[in-house]
């Protein structure tokens, strides 16, 4: 079954995707053969990126 999206949806992920896009621009923009994002900012890598907590019991 093919899903039609509303205009309201289809900008709703026009949107996400300018949020998702601006990271990896910068990311890409930094990235080099042999550099490390750690020697391009001092931090790890993805260290700005909070993580979910662990929740496997």
């Amino acid at each position: 079954m093919v899903q039609l999206r509303t205009d309201a949806s289809i900008e709703a992920m026009r949107e996400t995707g300018r949020v998702v896009a601006q990271p990896l621009t910068v990311v890409r923009e930094a990235a080099a053969v042999g550099i490390s994002l750690r020697d391009r900012t001092g931090r790890p890598a993805g260290s700005c990126v909070t993580q979910a907590p662990d929740r496997r019991s």
